[in-house]
């Protein structure tokens, strides 16, 4: 059971917004840092952490039995979460960016991200 401690920080947040690539990718580093002794089976585990819109997705592509690998699963989330050239939805993003009381490398790191 030890094991499974600290899985709860593997889910993604699947919210649209600016930084949803960013988020799928930081997920997919922490996924593919796992090692452990259930690491053969991490194409079971990628599913399970993607949560149920990540099930949803999965169970629209009709993959065959050679294309269901941890690699097809990425790319094709990657393509879902691959932003579209939306400058005006980006310039309104940025324009909105508050600081809030973060530290202020928080926040620039946020702003640079959206640029």
């Amino acid at each position: 059971m030890s094991d499974l401690i600290g899985f709860e920080s593997l889910k993604i947040d699947w919210t649209p917004g600016p930084n949803l690539p960013q988020r799928f990718k930081r997920f997919r580093q922490k996924c593919e840092l796992f090692d452990g002794p259930l690491k053969a089976r991490t194409n079971e585990h990628g599913l399970l952490w993607t949560g149920d819109y990540g099930l949803d997705l999965f169970n629209t592509w009709n993959l065959s039995c050679e294309e269901q690998k941890l690699d097809e699963y990425w790319k094709r989330y990657e393509e879902h979460v691959k932003p579209q050239s939306n400058h005006i939805l980006y310039y309104f993003y940025l324009r909105n960016i508050k600081q809030n009381g973060r530290a202020l490398n928080d926040f620039l790191t946020e702003a640079k991200l959206l640029i």
